[in-house]
């Protein structure tokens, strides 16, 4: 049976009512509760039960996941992807369950591994390309993002008229699209689209099955010519700053030692994927003023395992990506061990002072 009559015609129903209770909602999906992923109660997990070629989509808003059916069998069971469409043929097909011969499964091997989609008509960016943020119209450039880095990254734009999964999709209209691919593969892990404009109700759009949080930024980057300092940011802005100032300085070291987090928080797997690089000695966590918390978190995880240091952006508030060279390179040169009292301090400074 073919990968997509699999999908079709697996009972999602049946299959999560062993571990969970479904309720409908509306005439395609169901909702959980608890979550079959984590097992958060009163919370939202939607999951498509039509029976179409989106059977088995979800969104899991407590584990801020999403996927198509294979991640759903994989992530509830702790399977592989070739366990996961092993016991999906099984339900189907009413055999035992077992894993497919390997050349069964490489037809659809590309079909299962690359979830992700790419909206579509894609553009190239140009450093001149208008960005309005929070309100203020300036160009690519302005942000800091030169053509260079637009290049290194694959940077893209949508206009008018963007197709997702043949779909018109007027969310993704006037966005700027950074692809993310996992460390050490070729596989893509997600992309985030940007709105340029100001004006959307949602600043950031991801696809399904976006699996970004799984990996780091730009890590192949940090691999192939980075030192042993890794420095993480809090998002793509504040790493391609540094990006701009290796470039302008001439120090690859600089231009390829930051990657992005995409928010204040590590997940478990970003840990896990950093704990087990050996090349990484010292991590250098670079967030915003406001989230001394979450350095302490982050920085109580990795202690023992790594050396873990604290960049400070400037006092005043501006970000990495908002400070010219000097400023970013004299922020490097003030690189400081991780302190648990001196980041306490600051802290609760910093609660004081509204920030």
């Amino acid at each position: 049976m073919a990968f997509d009559e699999l999908i079709e015609a697996f009972d999602v129903e049946d299959y999560l009512s062993e571990h969970t209770t479904l309720r409908r909602s509306g005439p395609t999906h169901h909702s959980a509760n608890p979550c079959p992923l984590c097992g958060a109660r009163k919370t939202k997990f939607y999951v498509n039960t039509s029976g179409s070629e989106k059977n088995g989509f979800w969104n899991s808003y407590c584990c801020h996941e999403q996927g198509n059916l294979v991640d759903l069998v994989l992530k509830v069971e702790g399977f592989s992807r070739l366990e996961a469409l092993s016991l999906i043929k099984a339900r189907v097909e009413g055999s035992d369950y077992d894993l497919l011969p390997l050349a069964e499964t490489r037809p659809a091997e590309p079909e299962i591994r690359s979830v992700i989609e790419f909206p579509s008509p894609l553009w190239s960016a140009h450093e001149t390309d208008v960005y309005t943020s929070p309100g203020r119209p300036m160009t690519l450039r302005d942000r800091g993002v030169t053509q260079a880095i637009i290049d290194r990254h694959m940077l893209k734009t949508t206009k008018r008229d963007t197709v997702y999964r043949a779909e018109r999709r007027f969310d993704l209209d006037w966005r700027l699209v950074v692809p993310v691919k996992f460390a050490g593969n070729s596989d893509w892990a997600g992309w985030q689209a940007r709105d340029m404009t100001g004006a959307a109700f949602h600043k950031y759009v991801f696809p399904a099955g976006d699996r970004s949080a799984e990996t780091l930024y730009d890590m192949d980057g940090y691999l192939a010519h980075g030192g042993s300092t890794l420095i993480i940011c809090e998002g793509v802005f504040q790493k391609w700053a540094f990006d701009r100032v290796g470039m302008e300085t001439g120090s690859t070291v600089i231009a390829h030692s930051a990657v992005a987090s995409f928010g204040k928080k590590l997940t478990k797997e970003q840990v896990a994927l950093i704990v087990a690089t050996p090349k990484i000695e010292r991590v250098v966590l670079a967030w915003d003023l406001d989230a001394a918390g979450e350095v302490i978190e982050t920085a109580q995880k990795l202690l023992g395992l790594k050396q873990v240091a604290v960049l400070n952006p400037p006092e005043d508030g501006r970000d990495f990506d908002e400070i010219s060279t000097p400023e970013l390179l004299a922020c490097l040169a003030r690189i400081e061990p991780f302190d648990f009292a001196r980041m306490t301090e600051r802290r609760t400074k910093l609660a004081l002072a509204g920030v």
